[in-house]
């Protein structure tokens, strides 16, 4: 979402709810989704501050560094 300098700095957290908000009325969306590897801890506790609740664990779903990877699914809305 933010290049590297700007992470840790507030601007996804001040973005992402409103976001989700006019999109949802923009467009008439019933949820949102995100996909959010299990280890990216940072990225957790923005969605989940930001309305967005897990409702699945999604197992060896991704694929990097020769490692498959667990994710979580979170939904808004």
């Amino acid at each position: 979402m933010f290049f590297s300098p700007y992470w840790g700095q507030g601007y996804a957290g001040e973005i992402l709810e409103p976001l989700c908000a006019k999109l949802a009325e923009t467009y008439e969306l019933k949820s949102i989704s995100a996909i959010i590897r299990i280890d990216n801890i940072r990225s957790i506790k923005l969605a989940e501050r930001s309305g967005f609740a897990r409702v699945a664990l999604l197992p060896n779903v991704s694929y990097s560094d020769g490692t498959r990877h667990h994710e979580y699914r979170y939904v808004w809305g």
